[in-house]
């Protein structure tokens, strides 16, 4: 969700950015928020809906084109303006025609990659709250019904959308999900896999009986 988020962030720069150079003037803040609930409920919606597990187009359109700005623009960028580059790297060129159509491919990049990011998302909740387990364990398919996959779909994109209106920094956004996510996996999750294999033995018992006592 963290990284949806961030990409609802750019969405919306890079849409505000194509607006303005069209009208000619200013965007304000209440057309931003307008683009961005457009673009997320009019075309985001949609192909989040219908992309699936199995659905792998999307998916490679958007690693082909990430890969090949991260390769072009972002390292070529970054050996021509070395700490003089901003947070949004084609900030630092000119703006001309071939730059126009870099923002609206990258655009088109990021909108259809936002459905991939959801996808997993949905599979872990559905997995988490709807699917119910045979012989103890789950299939870990998260399937669930059209109503709950319209619900989760729709949910997960309303509150990532307006983490990415709230919070205009792309910046701000992966700091919080990297030192987040980092603690979790990095520390907290490996303990509690570890303790969970311990628990029934004695050093285990000895523990949760320490942690109460102390």
């Amino acid at each position: 969700m963290g990284v949806c988020t961030a990409f609802h962030v750019v969405m919306g720069d890079l849409a505000v950015h194509l607006l303005q150079g069209l009208i000619g003037e200013e965007v304000t803040q209440n057309q931003r928020v307008l683009l961005i609930f457009a673009i997320g409920w009019l075309v985001v919606l949609p192909l989040s809906l219908t992309l699936t597990s199995d659905s792998i187009l999307l998916s490679t359109t958007a690693v082909v084109g990430f890969t090949c700005f991260m390769v072009v623009v972002g390292s070529c960028g970054y050996v021509c303006f070395m700490d003089a580059v901003k947070g949004n790297i084609l900030s630092n060129l000119p703006s001309s025609a071939m730059m126009e159509g870099v923002h609206v491919v990258l655009l088109i990049s990021v909108v259809m990659s936002i459905p991939s990011i959801i996808q997993p998302c949905r599979q872990a909740i559905g997995t988490l709250l709807f699917e119910q387990q045979v012989n103890g364990t789950f299939s870990v398919k998260g399937d669930m019904s059209l109503c709950q996959h319209i619900a989760t779909t729709s949910i997960l994109l309303f509150l990532t959308m307006t983490a990415g209106i709230l919070v205009q920094d792309v910046e701000t956004v992966l700091g919080v999900v990297g030192t987040t996510t980092g603690a979790i996996i990095c520390y907290i999750f490996p303990s509690l896999m570890q303790s969970k294999l311990r628990k029934g033995t004695v050093s285990g018992k000895v523990d949760h009986a320490a942690r109460i006592y102390f």
